[in-house]
């Protein structure tokens, strides 16, 4: 039997921009409605089984109400509604419990009723499990606004396998932050702000904004994320993102819509520049992401592993204190706009005497063959750590000049 899971919270869309602006709410009867429009999408493509995540707002109730009374006159054929056997917190932890229990339990798709930090809690907590976000307030950009009903057909369809998972399923960025020995992820946008302490749930005033990073955005969303799709748009299915910097004093000066019914003047510019880092579950996936051969950079990882397997690199002759396999998801790529600079510095590069005498493998001096400059080897170590303008050319005058001297004085 195929099995979806459906987790519906019932306290989302309660934040401050509720008091602050003319963001809506949906009432509960309206959500369990919703719940039941998508089981009959469900149950037309053949799913048997709905697992919920229980909760105490009052969804459970009118939906098993709609559910009784639709059943009694004969008009729907619903899957099977089953509730998960857990302890109601009303707090997100609710959802993510719910999310691991689902995909512990191995349901082919999850069906999101929420906003944005809803859908983000899901994913976090969900593995692998295909995720469908249904909107429920007035200022979600993650979960598209979509009637409920075709929801339930189309994550039916792709749950029972009549439409081909590539087809059905499409990977979504998401922005990774980590500080200290905490992880926190995002599928929308990280605004960086100059308050020490937010405590209202959500930020709605970009005065104390510094930077925005956005996994998507399009001039047609509300909230944060509109602020990139007004400046420089990005949509969901391409591999970077965007980096916003925030200024009073910036050329760009932009009208965003922050909140339903709340309208922000502010300046912006994009710092982009063409760079971005990519991170997903599997070699195949970034490769999508990044435009590259996914069959290429699959056998290009795979003979990286083994010669890290082998503690030599028979390819490029790297040093196996830094051989480190590429073996543990989720894996990155960093994407950048190709420039002068990016050729300019080697990380590893000949090692030579301080006259600048090229080494061979047995660290003996190597008659006539001299690196001078930015082909000299251990400059930096293994990264290049103080990108200072000025510090090639430096090098590059400073150490030819020793060396011709030294030549000259031979």
């Amino acid at each position: 039997m195929v099995k979806v899971g459906i987790i519906a919270n019932p306290i989302s869309a309660r934040d401050i921009r509720r008091v602050i602006s003319h963001a809506g709410n949906l009432p509960i009867n309206d959500r369990a409605n919703i719940v039941l429009r998508m089981m009959t999408g469900l149950a037309a493509s053949g799913v048997g089984e709905v697992v919920a995540m229980p909760e105490n707002g009052g969804i459970r109730f009118h939906l098993e109400r709609s559910i009784g009374r639709e059943t009694r006159l004969g008009h729907m054929n619903l899957p099977h509604l089953r509730y998960l056997d857990m302890p109601v917190t009303a707090t997100p932890e609710d959802s993510a419990r719910a999310a691991r229990m689902m995909a512990a339990e191995g349901v082919t798709a999850i069906v999101v009723l929420g906003g944005d930090g809803t859908n983000r809690v899901v994913v976090g907590a969900c593995g692998g499990v295909p995720v469908a976000g249904v909107s429920t307030g007035t200022n979600n950009a993650f979960p598209e606004l979509r009637e409920p009903t075709i929801t339930g057909l189309a994550v039916g369809l792709a749950a029972t396998g009549q439409v081909p998972g590539n087809v059905a399923c499409h990977p979504n960025k998401w922005l990774e932050v980590r500080l200290n020995d905490r992880r926190e992820i995002a599928l929308v946008d990280v605004a960086v702000v100059e308050d020490r302490f937010v405590g209202a749930r959500a930020i709605w005033k970009t005065t104390g904004f510094r930077d925005l990073f956005v996994t998507f955005g399009l001039p047609q969303a509300i909230g944060m994320s509109s602020i990139a799709g007004l400046l420089d748009p990005v949509d969901r299915s391409a591999p970077e993102g965007r980096h916003i910097r925030l200024s009073p004093d910036a050329p760009r000066q932009l009208l965003a819509p922050i909140a339903p019914g709340l309208i922000d003047r502010l300046g912006g510019q994009d710092l982009t520049g063409g760079n971005f880092i990519a991170g997903t579950g599997t070699i195949e996936q970034l490769a999508e992401y990044i435009g590259v051969e996914p069959a290429a950079l699959s056998a290009t990882v795979e003979q990286y592993n083994k010669v890290c397997a082998e503690g030599y690199d028979s390819d490029f002759a790297k040093d196996p204190h830094f051989l480190n396999a590429v073996a543990k998801a989720p894996f990155y790529a960093h994407v950048t706009t190709p420039s002068l600079g990016f050729a300019l510095v080697t990380t590893g590069g000949f090692v030579t005497t301080n006259d600048q005498q090229v080494l061979n493998e047995d660290y003996q001096p190597i008659e006539g063959l001299y690196a001078s400059g930015n082909t000299c080897g251990m400059r930096f170590g293994p990264e290049y750590i103080t990108p200072i303008p000025g510090v090639s050319i430096g090098m590059c005058l400073t150490l030819g000049r020793e060396l011709g001297k030294y030549l000259a004085a031979k």
